[in-house]
C-alpha cells in the first residue's frame, strides 16, 4: 500500500516483474487481473470508512474529526453561469484535500482484507513463487490494483464474488471497460471465456502497472520509446530558441525531475545501438544544427574533413513532420531487398566482370597460401 514507511512505488512493480518471469520460464498456467475503480474518490462510503477505522482502533475523538471534515463538504452547480444553491454531500472525499489519501488507503484496506480471507479459506489460489513457495495473490499501491493467481475457473469465480462484495459494502465500483484479464501460458479459448466472466478486456503482456511496464524487455530499445518520446514532446516546444548552453541543461534537467520516471528505478536503461538524427543536433532559430558526436579527439586532417561534411550537409533540413528511417537509394519506396541488389549487379555487365575477377582472385589467393603451407610443412 502507498503512504506505508519502508513502502516504495517500484517495490510493486519490481515484485510483478518477478512472478511473472518465474511463471514463464516455469511454464505455469497463471493469470493477472488489473483493476481500474470507477470515480475512486466520489463513490467512498462513509460509514464503512468509520466502521473501519473503528476496527483499527482510532479513538471516537478522532473518528468524529473525521466525520466532520467530510460532511462539511458541499457543491454547487452553475446554471446560466450562476451557482446553485449549495447541496449537502452524503459520500465521497474532496478532490484535492491532502487528507483524502490516506483515507482512500483505509478504505482500499478493506478490499486487502476480502482477498486475504478469500485466500485463507481456499477460495482464492495465488502464484507460489522461490523456493519457499511464498503466495502471492495481489498487489496494492493506493487505487492501483494487481491480483494475480493459478489458471483455474475457480479463481476466476472467486476474484467475481470479491470484486462484488467490495462494491456492495464500501461503495466504490470497479470500472470493468477499463479492467484488464491477462494470461500467461492459458489457452486463448480460456482466457476469453474468463473476460467474458468478469465481463473485462483481454490485456496483452506486456502491460503497464503504476505506470510502467510489466513483463517487457528492458534491453529492447523499444521497452523505452514511450518514455524517450514523452521525454521528446516536453522539449519539442522550445527547440533551444534563445536557450544558452547552460540553459539547455537547465531545462534537460526540469523537464527529466517532472517526468515520472519510474520505470529508470526498476530497470536498467540500455546503451542502444540505435542513433536517431535527432540526436545529432539541436534546433535554432527555426534551423537544424548539427551537432556530431566522435568517440575521440579528432586529428587536424579529420577535423578539415568534418568540416567539409558539415558544409555538405548543412543545408538538408531534417522534416519533423516523419520519422527516421533507413533508405535503399536504388528503391527508396521498397526499402532494401537481396532481389533487388542482385538485379542492380546483374543489369551491368562491368560490375559483373569485377565481381567475377575479385571471386578468381581470392581462390588464386587461396591456392598460393596453400602452396606455401605446403612448402613450409617440407
Amino acid at each position: 500500500m502507498a503512504f506505508i514507511a519502508g513502502r516504495q512505488l517500484p517495490e510493486s512493480v519490481v515484485i510483478a516483474n518477478e512472478v511473472l518471469d518465474e511463471v514463464k520460464n516455469k511454464k505455469r498456467k497463471s493469470f493477472f487481473f488489473k483493476a481500474d475503480f470507477e470515480k475512486a474518490y466520489d463513490n467512498i462510503c462513509w460509514n464503512f470508512l468509520d466502521s473501519k477505522m473503528n476496527k483499527m482502533g482510532f479513538s471516537e475523538k478522532w473518528r468524529k474529526w473525521i466525520q466532520e471534515c467530510l460532511k462539511t463538504a458541499s457543491i454547487s452547480v452553475l446554471i446560466n453561469g450562476s451557482p446553485s444553491q449549495q447541496i449537502k454531500m452524503s459520500k465521497g472525499l474532496r478532490q484535492g484535500d491532502p487528507l483524502s489519501p490516506f483515507l482512500f488507503l483505509l478504505v482500499a484496506e478493506g478490499l486487502n482484507g476480502l482477498i486475504m480471507k478469500a485466500v485463507s479459506k481456499g477460495l482464492l489460489e495465488g502464484i507460489k513463487v522461490g523456493k519457499g513457495e511464498l503466495s502471492i495473490s495481489h498487489l496494492q499501491f493506493a487505487d492501483d490494483t494487481l491480483i494475480m493467481g493459478e489458471a483455474k475457473e475457480e479463481n476466476i469465480w472467486a476474484v467475481k464474488c470479491i470484486m462484488r462484495s467490495f462494491e456492495l459494502v464500501l461503495g466504490l465500483k470497479i470500472n470493468y471497460a477499463k479492467s484488464q484479464l491477462m494470461g500467461v501460458n492459458v489457452e486463448e479459448e480460456w482466457l476469453t471465456r474468463m473476460a467474458s466472466l468478469l465481463n473485462c478486456k483481454i490485456g496483452t503482456i506486456p502491460f503497464k502497472y503504476l505506470g510502467t511496464w510489466v513483463g517487457g524487455n528492458p534491453r529492447n530499445i523499444m521497452f523505452w520509446r514511450e518514455l524517450i518520446e514523452s521525454f521528446e514532446k516536453k522539449l519539442a516546444k522550445w527547440k533551444g530558441k534563445y536557450v544558452s548552453t547552460g540553459g539547455r541543461i537547465t531545462l534537460i534537467n526540469s523537464v527529466l525531475s517532472s517526468l515520472p520516471v519510474f520505470q529508470m528505478s526498476t530497470h536498467l536503461l540500455p546503451k542502444g545501438r540505435q542513433y536517431p538524427v535527432n540526436q545529432m543536433g539541436i534546433w535554432e532559430d527555426g534551423r537544424w544544427r548539427w551537432n556530431l558526436k566522435w568517440k575521440r579527439d579528432l586529428r587536424e586532417w579529420e577535423k578539415v574533413m568534418e568540416k567539409e561534411l558539415l558544409d555538405a550537409i548543412t543545408p538538408i533540413q531534417p522534416n519533423q513532420g516523419n520519422e527516421d528511417k533507413w533508405l535503399w537509394i536504388l528503391d527508396s519506396k521498397a526499402g532494401y531487398s537481396t532481389k533487388s541488389a542482385y538485379q542492380f549487379l546483374t543489369s551491368r555487365p562491368h560490375r559483373t566482370e569485377e565481381i567475377n575477377t575479385s571471386h578468381h582472385s581470392i581462390n588464386e589467393g587461396c591456392e598460393e597460401a596453400d602452396e606455401y603451407q605446403h612448402a613450409a610443412n617440407n
